[in-house]
């Protein structure tokens, strides 16, 4: 992160030396959740209802930023310690409900939580 001394804004650097507003990081944070859930060592996916989401992220913190609306309108995201949850909403096709860790035990306690689609936490 660097300070443009003129205008004393912080700026994120990019690769390749572009600088990102201070506006475009809640972007960033979002793009790196997406990207911790689909590229995680141990991950599980469901399709899930409304009320199946709600209980689920009970125990988990919600990322206090504005739904993305990609993969799915509306997506959103929680997290625990070790692990990151991701609902994409597909309409009719239901919430496509991901989670992801670097560690399989922060996974563990989830296993019996749903009836999941894919799971080798």
């Amino acid at each position: 992160m660097g300070v443009d001394a003129a205008n004393d804004v912080k700026l994120v650097i990019c690769h390749g030396g572009s600088a990102v507003l201070p506006g475009d990081q809640p972007g960033l944070l979002q793009f790196a959740l997406n990207e911790a859930v689909s590229t995680s060592p141990f991950t599980g996916f469901a399709t899930v209802t409304t009320e199946v989401l709600d209980r689920f992220v009970e125990d988990l913190v919600p990322v206090p930023l504005q739904p993305m609306r990609v993969p799915g309108d509306p997506a959103r995201h929680w997290v625990a310690p070790g692990l990151v949850a991701m609902a994409a909403d597909y309409g009719e096709s239901g919430i496509w409900l991901s989670v992801g860790s670097r560690q399989r035990s922060a996974l563990r306690p989830l296993r019996s939580r749903l009836d999941w689609e894919q799971f080798n936490g």
